[in-house]
């Protein structure tokens, strides 16, 4: 099961950076429902959303990949995600109106990253 969960979300960081690098806006406009007011803000979504979220994933993966470097992984799949979810549930706090998309992406960095975080243990 760490596998799984490490490789699961390993791949999906990858396949979600990929999309940001590649449809930049259509990807923002689903997840936020709006455009970005300046072509800058496409090239930090390409950059942050693309980029960096790729370069996770791939972190994640390499970690993986070998038995002795999966609780890694797993740190770095719980580190990762919850600080997504704190920063998530600072903009709701702050900001206010979340729509749909930022309750189901809460929801899912909760329960990964509190996943990653139980299994670790069972991992030697």
């Amino acid at each position: 099961m760490a596998r799984f969960l490490a490789w699961a979300t390993g791949l999906f960081f990858v396949a979600y950076g990929l999309a940001f690098a590649l449809a930049p806006l259509g990807m923002i406009v689903f997840v936020t429902g709006d455009y970005p007011q300046a072509t800058s803000g496409v090239i930090d979504i390409r950059a942050t959303h693309g980029g960096m979220s790729a370069a996770v994933g791939l972190a994640i993966l390499a970690l993986a990949w070998r038995r002795e470097t999966l609780r890694h992984a797993l740190a770095l799949t719980a580190l990762v995600l919850l600080a997504m979810a704190a920063g998530r549930v600072l903009g709701m706090v702050l900001d206010g109106s979340p729509n749909v998309i930022m309750y189901l992406f809460l929801a899912a960095e909760l329960v990964v990253g509190v996943a990653a975080l139980l299994l670790r243990p069972a991992v030697d």
